[in-house]
């Protein structure tokens, strides 16, 4: 079955831009297109328009980028704070991690399963095959043994 060839208007905005002859099946591909870039157009002209007001005057995206580079970000951590904060850090917590290193492998696994991946205790429990009432217990042993550690700093 031969598909019978239409005339279709291209059209920007408001204006014709061209007619092209196509496939009647693929009409309405067209009309579409041509409705979702009235839509981008309109809102690219109340973007321009409320640039305009708002006394903001560009010509082109790479005039915007070059001026947003220019402005310094507020947020952003000086790489020396960030330094000194990361060594205070270190400071403050050596001796916990002296502590943890005073822990058995199976000891030190479950502490960084519980407090660094935030995993629950009846997760930990699958994890090595256990009950959660010896994950528990084993997690006491280590609490006990770190506070003894600890009270010698």
């Amino acid at each position: 079955m031969e598909s019978k060839k239409v005339k279709v208007k291209l059209v920007v905005g408001y204006k014709q831009y061209r007619v092209i002859e196509v496939e009647e099946s693929e009409v309405e591909k067209i009309r579409e297109v041509n409705r979702m870039t009235w839509r981008e157009l309109k809102q690219e002209v109340r973007k321009k328009e409320s640039m305009v007001k708002a006394n903001i005057i560009v010509d082109s995206i790479e005039d915007i980028e070059e001026k947003f580079e220019s402005i310094p970000d507020p947020n952003a951590v000086n790489p020396i704070d960030e330094m000194i904060e990361a060594e205070e850090k270190q400071e403050k917590y050596a001796p916990l991690y002296q502590a943890i290193a005073q822990l058995t492998e199976r000891q030190q696994e479950m502490v960084r399963m519980v407090y660094f991946e935030g995993m629950s205790q009846d997760e930990v429990a699958k994890h090595f095959g256990i009950t959660k009432a010896a994950v528990s217990n084993a997690m006491q042993r280590i609490y006990t043994t770190l506070k003894k550690f600890l009270e010698k700093f």
